[in-house]
């Protein structure tokens, strides 16, 4: 039995993943409900094409024939699928155990030589193993055996109050967590592998509500902004945690409210990082929804159509679309919309317009995440 997650163990024989002479396989695991699974397909196709002799990438799911058929018939992103495709899937998801999406295992020579998520597959990542130079790939293993319960620095002195700030920690998986340490009457609170500005909002949404701080939100003095937002689109995000993410624990008395500590805490992150990072209130664009001016003709919504709250509608359009400024919401929230795919900010206006409501964008004072160097 070929051991989950073991780099350089032997693929047992598969008619199905009979891999390329002097050539490179990839298994790559999906379901129908992974979106960036399926948004992938497109370049997995694209990048076949260009090794049609020395690649082979064959997508696995676990879901039944039907169900994925049916699906990629349907779906823009896979109805042009020409890789080929495994259902019903039982063996090989025993033989790679994963708990995530994508889950992408790469066999040269037989040979087990990476296991990643999809970002990795790329072109220049591709070119690499098929030339024998394996890059360093961080293995995606779901079932880590990080202690979380243990201090991060065991030489402090664990009676005592204190607060530790690392980098990375291999092994682990990203966690917010909080112990009781009740014969010290003490908190732990700690963070494993959060990026900065995840570290600094957790803190401060435990003491006040915050809108959904998505980038456009976010307000970079004089810092370099690849330190707390990924700016490489082409370089995975794992790599891209072991570079920035931090790992931070704090033990404070229990006699502090966790809205105190967690102030503390900011204040911490904010002394031991060297920056001063706070909410403020800004002008920046935004797209502001308030009502339509002049009334909106009844229109009849065919079955492409489909009704939700407002509330809810905008705030899917604020996590979906990272790069679009935020989304400030003048009307009532939980006022019913019609609601469709649009293709562009124009198709999104005019749902809006059809709805009685206007889609406007404009210069808004809102709150916003600064970061700045400490003075």
């Amino acid at each position: 039995m070929l051991k989950a997650q073991d780099i350089g163990s032997t693929l047992p024989s598969f008619r199905e993943l009979s891999t390329p002479e002097n050539g490179l396989l990839i298994i790559d695991f999906f379901a129908t409900t992974c979106s960036n699974c399926i948004a992938a397909i497109p370049k997995l196709n694209k990048l076949q094409q260009q090794y049609p002799d020395r690649l082979k990438i064959v997508l696995v799911s676990e879901e039944s024939k039907e169900r994925v058929s049916t699906f990629f018939a349907r779906n823009e992103f896979a109805k042009g699928n020409r890789l080929p495709l495994i259902t019903d899937d039982t063996t090989l998801s025993g033989y790679f155990k994963h708990q995530t999406l994508p889950h992408v295992v790469w066999v040269k020579e037989n040979r087990v030589v990476a296991i990643t998520d999809g970002e990795f597959i790329q072109q220049s990542y591709i070119q690499d193993v098929l030339e024998g130079n394996i890059p360093a790939m961080p293995v995606k293993n779901d079932y880590p055996a990080f202690d979380y319960s243990k201090p991060l620095n065991i030489n402090l002195d664990q009676q005592a109050n204190y607060s530790v700030l690392q980098g990375y920690r291999e092994g682990a998986s990203l966690k917010y967590g909080r112990d009781s340490m009740t014969s010290q009457r003490s908190i732990r609170e700690y963070m494993i592998n959060v990026p900065v500005t995840a570290a600094f909002l957790y803190a401060q949404m435990a003491t006040r509500k915050l809108p959904y701080m998505k980038q456009t939100r976010m307000i970079f003095e004089n810092v370099p902004k690849e330190r707390f937002i990924r700016q490489q689109k082409d370089l995975p995000m794992a790599l891209w945690e072991r570079k920035y993410a931090i790992s931070y624990e704090s033990v404070l008395p229990d006699s502090l409210s966790e809205q105190e500590r967690m102030k503390v805490i900011m204040a911490d992150l904010n002394l031991k990082l060297g920056l001063h990072m706070r909410i403020e209130n800004r002008s920046i664009p935004c797209w502001v929804v308030d009502s339509a001016v002049t009334p909106v003709i009844a229109f009849s919504p065919d079955s492409t159509w489909s009704k939700t709250r407002l509330s809810d509608f905008l705030f899917q359009l604020d996590i979906s679309s990272p790069d679009s400024p935020p989304v400030i919401n003048k009307v009532d929230g939980d006022k019913q919309v019609w609601v469709r795919k649009w293709k562009d900010l124009e198709g999104l206006k005019e749902i809006m317009r059809l709805n009685g409501l206007r889609l406007t964008e404009t210069d808004e004072v809102t709150e916003v995440l600064v970061i700045g160097k400490a003075n």
